[in-house]
């Protein structure tokens, strides 16, 4: 049996506003997500205080951020550096309640100061944002049998992308990368689900790839913790499926060799640009 935990109006607002952008709670209905705030719990973290430990097999709670800042750390990644950082509105802990699994990183709450977190169950998680993702992963899984890239990725890790991927729309003429941009924290990988992308770079907008339904673009960055190499817009209506930095280091190691092979083809913007004035 679900519990659930009476609220002032000062609290659902700040649940609400600390959900805004989660990508897990975009296609849940009005009566959805009002069964998860109301079973959403506080969780006061001290600095310093570890939340969340990798190789946990008894993970009982998804958590949203309040406040405070929180590191995300994964063993043999990144010299043991952070290889994320949550802040407010940062949800993590979902993989490893999707698939009754050990958690995939550890997760601590900065020396700087204590945080706050929302804390939802384990059952109540599976019963409302589980069940209400199934229709999307299905068309997300049949996307991703058909990229060259990913052909190498077995069933059960091509069902933990799909998992992982937020459905985002973009117009005609809107920037979805900017180039030099390096906010690692903000950086997604996309997977092109309609439309088309263009990347330029340079000061005089050099176009050097064209994207199209099956293709992605995003993982540089994400691999070499570089800033943006291009800036890439949306050529008409474009719809993407994204995987966030924190996602994308838990679930696409598979590929990672892959990825670097693609990235070495890439042709910088002097090449192009010397490539059409040789042309004449």
């Amino acid at each position: 049996m679900r519990r659930y935990y009476p609220k002032t109006e000062e609290q659902m607002a700040r649940i609400k506003a600390a959900v805004a952008h989660s990508f897990l709670f975009d296609n849940l209905s009005n009566h959805q997500k009002k069964e998860i705030f109301d079973a959403m719990f506080e969780k006061k973290i001290e600095a310093g205080e570890t939340v969340i430990m990798q190789g946990d097999a008894n993970a009982d709670n998804f958590y949203i951020v309040d406040n405070g800042d929180f590191d995300c750390y994964v063993a043999g990644v990144n010299d043991d550096k952070p290889v994320v950082h949550y802040k407010e509105g940062g949800g993590f802990g979902e993989l490893a309640l999707m698939y009754n699994a050990p958690r995939a990183a550890t997760i601590k709450c900065r020396e700087s100061g204590p945080g706050l977190l929302w804390a939802v169950d384990r059952g109540t998680f599976r019963h409302v944002v589980v069940n209400s993702r199934k229709t999307q992963k299905k068309k997300y899984e049949n996307m991703l049998k058909n990229i060259e890239i990913l052909g190498n990725m077995n069933d059960a890790e091509r069902s933990k992308l799909a998992d992982a991927l937020d459905p985002k729309e973009f117009h005609d003429g809107e920037v979805v990368i900017k180039e030099g941009d390096d906010n690692y924290d903000e950086f997604h990988f996309y997977l092109i689900e309609r439309g088309t992308a263009v990347a330029t770079q340079g000061a005089d907008n050099t176009e050097v790839g064209v994207m199209v339904e099956g293709g992605y673009f995003g993982e540089k960055g994400l691999i070499e913790h570089a800033p943006r190499a291009a800036t890439v817009t949306a050529k008409g209506p474009l719809e993407l499926a994204g995987l966030d930095c924190a996602a994308f280091e838990r679930v696409m190691g598979p590929c990672n060799d892959l990825m670097k092979r693609h990235m070495a083809e890439y042709k910088s913007a002097e090449e192009v640009a010397a490539a059409k004035a040789a042309e004449g």
